[in-house]
C-alpha cells in the first residue's frame, strides 16, 4: 500500500466545531454501475469491507498531488498544530492529548505536499491537511471523526476527499463500518462536501453543542451542529465518492418549503423567510450561500439566519426526518425515512 502506516498496525471529523473545512470537490464524470474509473476501480456496493479501500485513498491522493501518511510521531502532532492555526486561528489541541491519542491507536492521517520529502516531515509547512478520529460506543460501535482540516490554498483540490478515504480504509481495517462526525449546518460548503461528495446523511440536530468557543471561526457563534452518519460499505457511499459523484440533490416537487429566502432591500443579503408550512414526508430548509461572510459583514442578519434555520431543523428532526442532501441552490433536503433504508 502506498499509504505509509506504522508497523504496529500491520497485524491487526471537532472541539473546533467543524469536522471539515473543505468544499464540494467535483471531478471526473459520472460512471455507470460496473464501469471503471480512476478512483476505486469499479462502481459497486461494498458490503464486506473492501480490500481496495486503501487503493481508493491512494488514487485520490495522487489526483490531489498529496502524499498520505499515518501521523504517529511526536513531530507530526506539532505539524498538526500549525494546520489548526491556519484553519481555525486558535484553540489548539493539547500536545499531550494528541500524543496520548497517537499512542492509544486512533485514526490520525495527514496529507503532505508531494514536494515535501519524508525526511522533511518535521517541517510543519509540508503538512497541508489532516483527519483525526477515535472509536465511540454511543448508539453502537463506530469511528467518531473529530477533525478534518485542509489549509486554505489547498482546498477544492481533492485533499479532503483523499483524507476521508484514508480514514474509511483505516476504519474498515479495524472492523468499523460506520463513521460519524458533526459540522455547522450554516456552512454550506461543508454540507455539500459531507452530504454530496461523501454521501453521508445528517441524523441529528445538536443546538449549541459545544457552548461558547474561542477560536476565530466560532467565536461569538452559537455552536449548532448536525451529526452525520457515513456507512462506508454502502452503495450510496460508493457512488458518491466515485469520480463524477456527489451531484446536488433534486428538489422534490412535493417537498414542503419550511424556510426560504426573501430578497434583501436594495441589494442587501437575503433574509430568512419562515413559511409556516408544516413538514410532510419531504421538506426543504434554505441556508445563506455564505454564512461566514454574513458573520463578518452583518452579524445581526447572520444570527437571524441561524435562529430561523435552527427552528426549522428542530421541527424536521422532531418528526423523525433526516437530511439526505443539498439542492444546487443551497437548500437542505429532509426526508421522513428510516436511516437504514438509505444505506441499502
Amino acid at each position: 500500500m502506498l499509504v505509509e502506516r506504522a508497523a504496529r498496525d500491520t497485524g491487526v471529523s471537532d472541539p473546533m466545531g467543524v469536522e471539515s473545512q473543505i468544499v464540494h470537490e467535483p471531478w471526473g464524470q459520472t460512471l455507470p454501475q460496473g464501469a471503471s474509473g480512476p478512483l476505486g476501480g469499479t462502481v459497486r456496493a461494498m458490503s464486506d469491507g473492501t480490500s481496495d479501500a486503501w487503493a481508493d485513498a491512494e488514487k485520490a491522493a495522487a489526483w490531489a498531488s498529496v502524499r498520505l501518511t499515518e501521523l504517529d510521531a511526536l513531530r507530526d502532532g506539532d505539524a498538526v498544530q500549525g494546520v489548526i492555526g491556519r484553519v481555525w486561528g486558535g484553540q489548539p489541541i493539547g500536545r499531550e492529548l494528541l500524543r496520548a491519542m497517537q499512542h492509544a491507536g486512533c485514526s490520525f492521517h495527514g496529507a503532505w505536499d508531494t514536494g515535501t520529502s519524508e525526511g522533511d516531515q518535521n517541517a510543519a509547512g509540508g503538512l497541508i491537511g489532516y483527519v483525526l478520529g477515535f472509536a465511540g460506543v454511543a448508539d453502537g460501535l463506530h469511528l467518531h471523526s473529530h477533525m478534518l482540516a485542509v489549509v486554505p490554498e489547498w482546498r477544492n483540490r481533492g485533499a479532503g476527499l483523499a483524507l476521508k478515504l484514508a480514514q474509511r480504509a483505516w476504519a474498515l481495517d479495524h472492523g468499523l463500518t460506520e463513521i460519524r462526525w458533526t459540522f455547522d449546518p450554516m456552512l454550506l460548503g461543508n454540507a455539500r462536501f459531507n452530504l454530496l461528495r461523501l454521501g453521508a446523511v445528517a441524523t441529528r440536530y445538536l443546538p449549541d453543542f459545544y457552548g461558547p468557543m474561542g477560536d476565530d471561526l466560532n467565536r461569538g457563534e452559537r455552536t449548532d451542529r448536525f451529526e452525520v452518519s457515513w456507512v462506508t460499505t454502502s452503495r450510496r457511499v460508493a457512488s458518491a465518492v466515485t469520480p463524477g459523484g456527489g451531484d446536488p440533490s433534486a428538489a422534490h416537487p412535493d417537498a414542503a418549503e419550511i424556510l426560504s429566502m426573501r430578497a434583501g432591500f436594495d441589494g442587501a443579503a437575503p433574509e430568512p423567510l419562515t413559511t409556516g408550512v408544516e413538514p410532510a414526508d419531504r421538506a426543504l430548509v434554505a441556508v445563506p450561500p455564505d454564512h461566514l461572510a454574513l458573520r463578518r459583514g452583518d452579524p445581526p442578519l447572520a444570527r437571524r439566519w441561524r435562529e430561523a434555520a435552527g427552528e426549522a431543523f428542530r421541527a424536521c428532526f422532531d418528526l423523525g426526518m433526516i437530511v439526505t442532501g443539498v439542492t444546487g441552490d443551497g437548500r437542505y433536503v429532509f426526508e421522513r425515512t428510516d436511516p437504514t433504508e438509505v444505506w441499502r
